[in-house]
């Protein structure tokens, strides 16, 4: 009789680069260089759509074919703090866009990252969604 292979649980380290493409390209090759050298986490990616910017959707389209063992999820669209916010101070209106996903990031995390019994969750890559 062959033994019996058990497989450890992967550990999940879900990212939630700030929006726009600087920060996600960033992220991706910290994500990269950490699979590189421990691969026993499985990594996703929660995107925010940037409110001004340019879709990164052509790019995601392409990070998914080579990468397959990473995991992209698009957050749902949150309504972006009024324009003036932008113009007298761009971080605080960026720190309110991000703190108006925490909601969607959680249900991402509950409904389809912890519904792989297989994997648990060992860190969440952002400060701007920590409870305060």
């Amino acid at each position: 009789m062959a033994p019996t292979q058990t497989t450890t649980p992967k550990k999940a380290l879900v990212f939630v680069p700030a929006p726009g493409i600087g920060h996600l390209v960033s992220v991706m090759e910290f994500a990269k260089r950490l699979l590189e050298r421990d691969d026993s986490f499985s990594i996703t990616m929660l995107l925010m759509s940037p409110p001004f910017a340019h879709d990164v959707t052509t790019y995601v389209e392409k990070l998914n074919a080579s990468h397959p063992e990473f995991q992209f999820l698009g957050l749902p669209s949150v309504t972006p703090p009024p324009l003036e916010d932008v113009l007298a101070c761009p971080e605080h209106f960026v720190s309110i866009f991000i703190a108006d996903h925490k909601n969607h990031v959680k249900d991402m995390i509950v409904n389809h990252v912890l519904s792989n019994k297989l994997e648990r969750i060992a860190a969440l890559g952002t400060s701007d969604l920590d409870p305060k």
